[in-house]
């Protein structure tokens, strides 16, 4: 496993692991009065850089921002990844509400709630995992956290910077919790993959806790 300098995304194997792309959001802020720049075509070029260091991409969740984004947005940009990656893994997260609708036509991408990969557990985070996944991770990374890092600058604004929440997990209280015999080492939370979301600083989802 290595961190992709300049990135939010990791190298795991021959897999680009990223979260949160939050593809269309662009659409809610117009609703709302704001105009910013359209972000796919950004979001499509860092994958092409990245793609030259493995062959298969990973997805962490919220690909798309939400169910009622144009579904033609959402195809296009299925359209390219799929030709850039062998294999795409998309787990399911909380505002990806029907994306098997855009995906059905892509062969090489599938749509997962879980994936586990060499004693990785791949996940969202905004619900637990199966406990037979679990048993057998000794990893977790995760996206939904958003993770990012409050810095004060000199005149007192306080701006959250993405970084990676990297942390032990308490087996002892999630199998308290659960009643579930987990060996888990490190959870990784994920910063968002999106440019404009620099993130909320605060772990949330059923995984804060542990």
């Amino acid at each position: 496993m290595k961190f992709v300098q300049g990135e939010a995304a990791i190298k795991s194997g021959n897999y680009i692991v990223i979260s949160d792309v939050h593809i269309g959001f662009e659409e809610k802020l117009e609703e709302k009065g704001y105009t910013i720049p359209e972000q796919t075509q950004n979001v499509t070029d860092r994958l092409k850089e990245l793609r030259k260091i493995a062959e298969n991409l990973i997805i962490l969740g919220d690909l798309k921002h939400s169910i009622n984004i144009r579904k033609k947005n959402n195809l296009l940009f299925l359209s390219e990844i799929s030709e850039l990656f062998k294999e795409i893994i998309i787990i399911k997260g909380n505002h990806d509400g029907r994306i098997e609708d855009c995906t059905k036509n892509f062969r090489n991408i599938k749509v997962m709630t879980e994936f586990l990969k060499n004693k990785i557990l791949f996940i969202h985070g905004n619900k637990y995992a199966s406990n037979e996944s679990i048993r057998k991770a000794e990893t977790i990374m995760l996206g939904h956290f958003h993770s990012a890092h409050a810095i004060k600058d000199n005149i007192g604004i306080v701006r959250n910077w993405k970084s990676w929440a990297i942390y032990d997990f308490d087996n002892e209280l999630y199998d308290k919790d659960k009643k579930v015999k987990t060996q888990i080492k490190k959870v990784l939370g994920f910063p968002c993959f999106n440019a404009f979301f620099d993130g909320s600083g605060e772990k949330n989802g059923p995984y804060a806790k542990y």
